[in-house]
């Protein structure tokens, strides 16, 4: 699984930009467990550039929190067909912002339930992308 993640406001709890906000623990424990017990790859997908983006990633680095690529495609992906598309967003199985909008997809027959709500369970250590994982009654659990 390929999991593109935010920096300020989401790996870091407030966006300070440029300076750098308290770490997110949970989520640092989480990304940092998926990439060891299940081989998922991890992508900082951030509007960090330059010197900022570097510090990021080294404050990320602190913390044991290492990336299979920033703001950029996998190899793997830039290698397969999806490399032959031109495109500014990365490719990711899930993406993790604090600015996005809980959207819960309900099957065909039910489209106008497709947008049940906004807000997002609290993430936790404990859940660790359980909310991401799992089917239930044809409903994607949103994050």
């Amino acid at each position: 699984m390929i999991i593109a993640c935010d920096f300020d406001g989401t790996l870091c709890k407030k966006k300070k930009f440029p300076q750098i906000g308290a770490p997110n623990d949970d989520l640092i424990y989480s990304l940092k467990l998926r990439r060891a017990n299940n081989g998922d790859k991890v992508i900082l997908w951030t509007c960090r550039s330059g010197e900022a983006l570097k510090d990021a990633v080294a404050w990320c680095g602190g913390f044991g929190l290492y990336f299979d690529a920033v703001n950029e495609d996998l190899p793997e992906v830039k290698n397969s067909i999806f490399g032959t598309v031109k495109s500014t967003k990365v490719f990711a199985h899930i993406y993790i912002d604090d600015s996005n909008w809980e959207l819960k997809f309900a099957e065909a027959d039910s489209y106008p339930d497709a947008y049940e709500g906004v807000n997002a369970p609290k993430w936790t250590a404990e859940n660790n992308f359980e909310l991401l994982d799992e089917k239930t009654k044809g409903k994607w659990k949103g994050i």
